[in-house]
């Protein structure tokens, strides 16, 4: 590890961008612990295309943020990182369409949802595939759900 930081340039652009390239997961891991602003930011984008099963509490972390960490988690390709959001969402939507025929959404809930759907899309584990399912199987909830702004139009 000690040698793949040693290559990193001091700062600036161009350790943001060394970092952005690594796939070295043990200094991925070092430098999300380590780095601070748009390093860590990119230390962690690296780490999300990553299989990482060390990463699960950073991923769960982001999950429990009002955005999801969708600048982070929403291009990641990893299964670790898939599971993850797979096991929030699916507990999203279960509570969602457990909402009265009459639910109506408001602007944080719109942002919410809009949020899942961002973080869920290009995922493919098995539990994302099961949330999909999901969404399938109540494709008539979903097509009910309305936001409050567009109920006057």
């Amino acid at each position: 590890m000690e040698e793949v930081l040693a290559t990193l340039p001091e700062k600036g652009k161009k350790r943001e961008d060394a970092i952005a390239r690594l796939s070295h997961v043990e200094a991925l891991l070092y430098l999300v612990e380590h780095e601070k602003g748009k390093c860590k930011k990119a230390a962690l984008k690296a780490l999300a295309h990553q299989e990482c099963g060390e990463a699960t509490a950073i991923w769960e972390k982001y999950m429990k943020h009002k955005n999801l960490g969708e600048d982070i988690l929403m291009p990641a390709i990893s299964d670790t990182v898939s599971e993850v959001v797979g096991k929030h969402c699916e507990k999203y939507f279960h509570e969602l369409f457990q909402q009265p025929p009459d639910f109506l959404t408001d602007e944080d809930e719109f942002e919410r949802f809009t949020a899942v759907v961002s973080v869920m899309l290009g995922k493919g584990s098995p539990s994302m595939l099961g949330v999909y399912r999901l969404i399938a199987a109540n494709r008539p909830l979903v097509a009910r759900l309305k936001h409050i702004e567009t109920i006057g139009q």
